[in-house]
């Protein structure tokens, strides 16, 4: 899918370099004063880090409908897997394939939720689902 395909359909088209971490990696990037034992449980994580802040529509996690928010990256992969359960989402066998690349990547404002809670990555939006654009 092109970029333009994707604006067509509804996507919203992001730009920026990926990135796979771990929580503490993440923390450094992200530049947070948090304990990485606090908001994660041994996951790898992938973001794409925007160039510049970038206006993020998606979903509140408190149901309350969708919201526009100036974010510095989006979660686009994770995989965690806790005692009783696993949280995984996204691509990142291919997330790891383009880590440190700058890359565009669509996604649908439905598909993306801003944490009410702490979760990687910290004060930033997550697709669950994302398009990596050729």
């Amino acid at each position: 899918m092109t970029e333009e395909e994707a604006v067509a359909q509804g996507y919203q088209v992001f730009k920026g370099t990926v990135r796979v971490c771990n929580g503490e990696e993440l923390i450094k990037l992200q530049g947070v004063d948090i304990d990485p034992a606090a908001a994660g449980g041994g996951g790898t994580y992938a973001v794409l880090v925007f160039d510049q802040p970038t206006d993020v529509k998606g979903m509140q996690a408190d149901g309350s409908g969708e919201d526009t928010r100036s974010s510095k990256m989006l979660g686009i992969a994770e995989h965690t897997d806790y005692t009783n359960f696993v949280i995984e989402y996204g691509d990142l066998d291919k997330c790891k394939s383009l880590d440190g690349q700058q890359v565009a990547v669509a996604a649908k404002a439905a598909n993306i939720m801003f944490p009410s809670d702490v979760r990687f990555p910290i004060g930033e939006p997550s697709a669950n689902t994302s398009v990596f654009l050729s």
